[in-house]
């Protein structure tokens, strides 16, 4: 999967996701076991992503990925951070998103503009990204009460990316 590629060549050294899930979309983690990852010893850092579908004016559908923290050390900012190329990374609880470049192009948006999303929801583009991978250059990355709101997911994540405090060297 094209989410598994683009973690693999960021810090994040574990990814949870419910137990039996078939893919990220249909796994359902509670934020209260979240926070408990969190509370682990050797963990640096702990973000969270919701994935979903929801709809804008112009496509069919459009990804949404919901992330949780905008700190520059943590796993999800690092790994976003590195394809923004245009504007700046969103900012929380203030509507605004960024835009993968493909579905940027396909809908003829850029930073500062409106995006509608959901049900007539109008967000505005801080930045636009590209991570090379279509499903993700695709996308909308939003935080994650906004994501949760949109997909009517209040409380719930679908994966918890962790990075660990020590890192251990493969042998040689």
């Amino acid at each position: 999967m094209q989410i598994d590629r683009s973690m693999a060549n960021s810090n994040i050294d574990v990814v949870v996701q419910e137990k039996n899930a078939v893919t990220p979309v249909a796994s359902r983690i509670p934020e209260d076991s979240i926070k408990l990852l969190h509370e682990l010893e050797n963990v640096r850092s702990l973000s969270s992503i919701i994935i979903g579908s929801t709809r804008t004016p112009g496509l069919p559908y459009v990804f949404l990925f919901g992330i949780s923290s905008q700190a520059p050390y943590l796993s999800v900012t690092n790994w976003l951070g590195t394809g923004l190329i245009e504007g700046s990374m969103l900012r929380p609880g203030k509507k605004e998103v960024m835009i993968g470049r493909s579905a940027a192009r396909r809908l003829k948006k850029e930073t500062g503009d409106t995006l509608e999303l959901g049900s007539k929801e109008l967000f505005t583009i801080s930045g636009v990204y590209w991570l090379g991978q279509g499903v993700l250059d695709g996308g909308v990355v939003i935080d994650i009460e906004g994501s949760q709101g949109l997909l009517k997911r209040q409380g719930y994540v679908n994966l918890a990316l962790i990075e660990g405090k020590t890192k251990q060297k493969p042998p040689l």
